[in-house]
């Protein structure tokens, strides 16, 4: 898992937690997949949320739909339950949507097929 502390490029810095193929394992984690940044003056693109290959489940949360400036969405390989949620058709600077085996079902909301940047 990547995520930015810092969005904006322009901050003087810019702070990076790494744990990708660590090993993790577990339902608790030593650290914490929520990030809180609300009342704040961040801008610039959300870079990525990466949950691949792990064995997260249940649904996406609806919080999720607020992420307007994501522009890589990986969740492949685990075993969310539901369908592919309608917001993601809204996420309109995204460019990699990954979420083959992630365990949900059913047709792809149309919206998604209009995103522009998708590769």
């Amino acid at each position: 898992m990547v995520f930015n502390a810092a969005f904006d490029q322009n901050l003087p810095y810019r702070q990076q937690l790494i744990r990708g193929n660590s090993h993790l394992t577990g339902d608790t984690l030593p650290i914490s997949l929520s990030l809180n940044v609300e009342a704040n003056q961040l801008s610039g693109p959300v870079p990525e949320e990466e949950l691949s290959s792990n064995y997260f489940s249940g649904r996406l949360p609806i919080k999720l739909a607020k992420l307007k400036n994501m522009k890589k969405f990986r969740i492949s390989d685990n075993i969310f339950t539901g369908t592919v949620p309608e917001f993601i058709g809204g996420w309109t600077n995204l460019e990699m949507l990954e979420m083959y085996s992630s365990g949900l079902e059913g047709p792809i909301p149309a919206a998604i097929f209009s995103l522009g940047s998708l590769e």
